[in-house]
Order: structure tokens, then C-alpha cells, then sequence
């Protein structure tokens, strides 16, 4: 099963691929490791936020200024947005705000011999 590859743009993809650029330039491994470093990233971040991990609540108050629907992924663009993280803070202006929401299937893990 593939998985989204947005999280790459997160912190901890970004500085993902900052290691793997340099371990790279240092032929320390090859691309194709470099690809299942990637994919198996990609399927972590994506079981570790629809795990009970994650315990962030977030309200979003704004404009829906447009939205699109493609291979199963809703992008949502708000203008004069303002978030709030939980429920005791205050909302916060975060201007025009692009929500990105996938669809998520739990992997079959296939047995290993």
C-alpha cells in the first residue's frame, strides 16, 4: 500500500531529507536505500497520527474561500482563518490557511518468512 508523502514537508521530513542529502553526497548509501528510508517514513508518520498518539484538538474558524477532491485527498483553502489548539487557549489569526485531508486505510501487515 502506498502512502501520502505530505509529511515530508513536516520538521521531521524536512530534516529527514537533509541527512539523507548529505549522507548521499558522502556515498554512503544508494538512492534505492534512500527510497525505502523515504517509504517507510512515510508509513510511520502516517500509523503514528492515526494511532491514540496523537491527542491535539484544533478549531478552525474562517472563509472557505475554495476546496478540491482528488484521489482521495480533500485540500481546504480558508481565508481569514484563526485556529485554536485546545480548549483552553484563545484563537489565533493565521490569515489565508491550506487544510490538507487524507483518507486513511489501516495497512495489512503481510507475514514475513
Amino acid at each position: 500500500m502506498a502512502h501520502y508523502q505530505h509529511y515530508r514537508a513536516s520538521t521531521a521530513g524536512i530534516a529527514l531529507g537533509e541527512a539523507l542529502s548529505e549522507l548521499k553526497e558522502q556515498n554512503l548509501f544508494t538512492e534505492a536505500e534512500e527510497d525505502v528510508i523515504w517509504r517507510k517514513f512515510d508509513r510511520a508518520m502516517t500509523e503514528a497520527l492515526a494511532s491514540n498518539v496523537v491527542d491535539t484538538h484544533l478549531t478552525l474558524k474562517g472563509s472557505l474561500h475554495h476546496y478540491r477532491f482528488c484521489d482521495n485527498v480533500w485540500q481546504f483553502f480558508v481565508k481569514d482563518a484563526q485556529v485554536k489548539f485546545d480548549k483552553r487557549s484563545d484563537f489565533t489569526p493565521a490569515g489565508y490557511l491550506k487544510v490538507v485531508a487524507c483518507d486513511y486505510v489501516k495497512p495489512t501487515n503481510p507475514k514475513s518468512s
